[in-house]
């Protein structure tokens, strides 16, 4: 599942209400802070997040729900573990450019996929991933233009991971 919304409309609250969720918090993510959950560490690195979604793949739980929060913060990290093992200075200097860095953060984003896919087969774990909107113009060629929310992501990595949910909500005032 993929909750999308505008800051502070209750993304994280809602999660909380999942069946016996324990949040995987992203660095800079303040969406739990004033919740009472149970939470891991704030997630400072991929390797992080890896390691937490294998201690929940190995180990025995009483956990139902995983909620990552949030996408839109975990993309950041990304980069940074693609930069880091590319040795580029940015995610745009990666391979050379011309993209070649958001193509291959998407590799990190299908690992993310497939543990979140173990946990739900596996240790029957629903999945939650919150994430942040943009509003971005988009220009109608048969009618007027319009603003529209889109998820705060790289197009390639939103277009996977939409294709991967079964569910995605969107939450406004």
């Amino acid at each position: 599942m993929i909750v999308l919304g505008v800051p502070k409309i209750g993304k994280s609250t809602f999660a909380a209400g999942a069946e016996s969720p324990i949040f995987l918090p992203i660095r800079q993510e303040e969406g739990i802070d004033y919740l009472d959950v149970h939470k891991f560490p704030t997630s400072q690195s991929f390797n992080d997040v890896r390691e937490r979604l294998a201690f929940l793949a190995n180990n025995d739980h009483d956990y139902k729900t995983v909620v990552i929060d949030s996408a839109s913060a975990l993309e950041p990290v990304i980069w940074g573990d693609v930069c880091e093992t590319e040795k580029a200075a940015s995610i745009e200097k990666v391979g050379g450019g011309y993209g070649k860095g958001y193509t291959e953060a998407l590799s990190r984003w299908r690992e993310l996929m497939q543990a979140l896919d173990y946990l739900r087969e596996h240790k029957n774990m629903a999945c939650i991933l919150i994430g942040h909107v943009d509003i971005k113009k988009f220009d109608d060629p048969l009618n007027d233009s319009y603003d529209q929310f889109t998820f705060a992501l790289n197009s390639k990595a939103s277009a996977a991971l939409f294709r991967w949910a079964d569910f995605i909500g969107f939450a406004n005032t």
